[in-house]
């Protein structure tokens, strides 16, 4: 089989889930749940007599504010990327994606636009808190913008995370919790041995994060994608 040949399949389903994706509402649910780590944040900047602050209170302020964004964006990403993946399966539209274009076309093309758009999501939820953040504090606070380049890899992580989970609970109803409710196990843990070994673990408000921090993310990324693939072979895709 030529490259060509094999590329067919793959840029069919990748056109066709584009598409769908483009039409569907929820992006702006993914945006929803992108934005409401922020609003807690916000609300307290607005009880806060900024200029007051020392220097040291001020930028513990601003950090707390960059890892609320990331964060932000993870879940947004993840919400987006549960739903459209548990909503593929309940609906057939997997089924016929695979009926189409094959099985490896049809789960690549879903986690590939997944990855594209948790990336746009996450980042369009960070503008808007960047802004509202702004607009809060006058421009007295200003989030750590080395931090916020991270956004669109993080929005890449979380959407994956979200369609691995949903390929596990294909139930659209109960995707979001299971999705969402690991990556807010760090604010439990926080100031406990637990809070280096979250899958938000780098995110958190502290700083700066440690090895075993920055290595959670990718392991529970891992364990989560072993598990999508045992379940899958333990009972039908579609």
């Amino acid at each position: 089989m030529t490259d060509a040949a094999a590329e067919g399949p793959l840029t069919r389903a990748v056109a066709a889930e584009f598409r769908r994706v483009v039409a569907s509402r929820t992006p702006l649910w993914g945006l929803v749940f992108g934005l409401l780590p922020v609003l807690p944040l916000l609300l307290a900047v607005t009880q806060v007599d900024l200029g007051a602050l020392p220097p040291g209170e001020a930028a513990s302020l601003e950090h707390s504010i960059s890892a609320a964004l990331l964060q932000g964006g993870v879940v947004g990403a993840a919400a987006f990327g549960a739903l459209r993946t548990a909503s593929a399966f309940e609906k057939g539209i997997l089924a016929r994606d695979v009926l189409s274009s094959g099985l490896r076309p049809a789960l690549a093309a879903r986690f590939l636009v997944a990855a594209g758009a948790g990336a746009v999501l996450a980042t369009a939820a960070v503008v808007i808190g960047v802004a509202g953040v702004a607009v809060v504090s006058a421009g007295r606070v200003t989030p750590d913008l080395g931090v916020v380049t991270l956004v669109p890899m993080t929005g890449i992580g979380g959407a994956i995370w979200g369609a691995l989970v949903g390929t596990i609970v294909r139930a659209p109803l109960f995707v979001l919790f299971a999705a969402l409710a690991p990556l807010s196990v760090a604010t439990f843990t926080s100031g406990t041995a637990l809070e280096d070994v979250t899958p938000l673990a780098a995110l958190s408000a502290s700083a700066p994060p440690t090895v075993a921090a920055v290595l959670a993310g990718p392991a529970w990324l891992l364990a989560l994608a072993l598990v999508a693939v045992a379940t899958g072979r333990r009972r039908p895709l579609l």
